[in-house]
């Protein structure tokens, strides 16, 4: 199972979170939404994407939502291990320049 599509929101009452339910809980892939007035939080579960909820969210009622957790897994790296994320790269650097290291 996929992990859930987490939004942070201004949720200020029930009624605001009735209305977030109502506009993604019929969308393709939604399964479960959650909203809380509380946390300021929505949580959908299912394969819906989180950008796609997104949009929805602000055609249907003109509310801008950041996205916590878009639902893709986390990557973590192996154990004894490092990764490098960036390219290697080399560089070539110069000395002569400096008085220190002439001898």
């Amino acid at each position: 199972m996929a992990e859930p599509v987490i939004l942070k929101m201004n949720v200020q009452c029930s009624k605001c979170a009735t209305r977030i339910r109502r506009a993604i809980k019929n969308m393709h892939g939604v399964e479960k939404v959650r909203a809380s007035p509380e946390t300021g939080l929505v949580i959908v579960t299912g394969t819906a994407d989180a950008l796609v909820l997104w949009w929805r969210l602000w055609l249907k009622i003109r509310r801008s939502a950041n996205i916590v957790n878009d639902g893709t897994p986390e990557q973590i790296p192996p154990e004894g291990r490092m990764t490098h994320l960036a390219p290697m790269t080399t560089y070539a650097v110069s000395l002569q320049g400096c008085p220190e290291l002439r001898a």
